[in-house]
C-alpha cells in the first residue's frame, strides 16, 4: 500500500510531540518494505520543513536578544544585578534548543528519505497547484502538496480506484478537511485521514 505524508509528518518527528512515536513506527514499517509499504512525501514538503524550522530558529534567536537587552537594563539595578545572571541560562537555553531541532530535522530526514520515495515538484505539479488554490480554496503550499499528491496517485493508478493499491493520505493540516478534496482522493482510491495514530492502525490492518 501507498501511504502520503507531508510537511507535519516531518515536523512531528523532528521536533518529538505528541504522536511522534506513531510516526516512527510507520517509517518502522516502511524501511522493513517486505511488509509492502510505500512511504511518499512531496519533494516540497522537505523544503518546507526547513523553512519552518528555520522560522522557529529566527524567531527564537530574536526573543533571545530582546532578553539579552532586558537583562543587561535590569542588571544595572544592584537589587537584581544577581538574578539577572541566574536569567540568562534562558537565552542559552534558547540557543541549545536551536541547535538540537536542526540536528533532529537532519537526521530525521535524512532517515525519511531513505525509506520514502519522494514526488518531483514538476512544472505540470506547479500548473496544477495554481488550480488547486481556485478551485479548492488552498494556501500555496497546501495546493503544492495536494497537487504533488495528486500527480503521483494518477501513475500510480492510472485507470482510477478499480485494481489500484491501497492508499491513504495523512496530514494535521485541516485544510485539507474538504468535501471536494475527498471525493477526489476517493476517486483514484486514497483515503484521507487527519491523524498519525489512525494511519498508523490503518496502515497496520492493510498490511496483516
Amino acid at each position: 500500500m501507498i501511504l502520503y505524508v507531508e510537511t507535519n509528518f516531518v515536523l512531528e518527528l523532528a521536533f518529538l510531540q505528541e504522536d511522534h512515536e506513531h510516526c516512527e513506527e510507520i517509517i518502522g514499517l516502511a524501511e522493513g518494505r517486505a511488509g509492502g509499504l510505500q512511504l511518499v512525501i512531496p519533494a516540497f514538503s522537505v523544503g518546507e520543513a526547513y523553512h519552518r524550522q528555520i522560522r522557529q530558529e529566527a524567531e527564537r534567536s530574536a526573543l533571545q536578544g530582546r532578553i539579552i537587552n532586558a537583562l543587561d537594563d535590569i542588571s544595572r539595578t544592584r537589587p537584581y544585578a544577581e538574578r539577572s545572571m541566574e536569567l540568562r541560562e534562558v537565552t542559552s537555553f534558547l540557543e541549545e534548543s536551536n541547535r538540537e531541532d536542526r540536528g533532529r530535522l537532519d537526521s530525521v530526514l535524512k532517515t525519511l528519505l531513505s525509506a520514502a520515495g519522494v514526488i518531483p515538484t514538476t512544472g505540470a505539479v506547479i500548473a496544477e497547484a495554481f488550480d488547486l488554490q481556485r478551485s479548492r480554496g488552498l494556501s500555496p503550499p497546501d495546493a503544492l502538496v495536494y497537487a504533488s499528491v495528486l500527480s503521483h496517485l494518477r501513475s500510480a493508478a492510472p485507470q482510477g480506484a478499480q485494481g489500484a493499491q491501497a492508499s491513504c493520505f495523512v496530514t494535521r493540516d485541516r485544510h485539507f478537511a474538504d468535501d471536494d478534496i475527498r471525493a477526489d482522493l476517493e476517486a483514484l482510491g486514497c483515503k484521507l485521514l487527519f491523524k498519525f495514530e489512525d494511519a498508523q492502525g490503518y496502515v497496520r490492518s492493510r498490511l496483516t
